[in-house]
């Protein structure tokens, strides 16, 4: 694993901290930021390419791109972008309760404000992914 933090505020990034804890195969990572005023970070974290994701973030944007393996994602606040094989899913849910759920090949969504989008393909993983208020995007190539 590598992971880089970026701010505008130099001070901001000596506050933040980043906590690992590896079992095994499993790796769980916890960013803590300081809270108050304009705090803005750029997390970068690198995975094998062959990595199942469970993440859950709180406020932020997400993008995660050529990582096979199952993904599970969710956000409250802020956008999820995913670009990944559409080959590689047998099952594909990506949902917002307040914004857009895109699918480049994909499939149509369903719902008003409730966004709902659901795929079965022939692949062997499956892809998650909900935002309370935010937009998903997924990139098939």
């Amino acid at each position: 694993l590598h992971y880089t933090v970026k701010s505008r505020n130099e001070t901001h990034v000596k506050d933040a901290r980043l906590d690992f804890e590896v079992r095994d195969r499993d790796a769980r990572i916890e960013f803590h930021a300081p809270t108050g005023g304009n705090t803005r970070f750029d997390v970068e974290l690198e995975v094998p390419q062959n990595t199942n994701l469970d993440v859950h973030e709180m406020v932020g944007d997400l993008t995660v791109e050529d990582i096979e393996g199952d993904k599970n994602l969710e956000l409250r606040v802020g956008d999820i972008r995913v670009a990944v094989g559409r080959s590689d899913y047998h099952l594909v849910r990506a949902s917002t309760r307040i914004g857009d759920v895109s699918g480049d090949g994909y499939g149509e969504t369903s719902g008003w404000l409730r966004k709902t989008l659901k795929y079965y393909g022939e692949g062997k993983y499956e892809l998650r992914a909900h935002v309370s208020i935010g937009d998903i995007s997924l990139e098939g190539k």
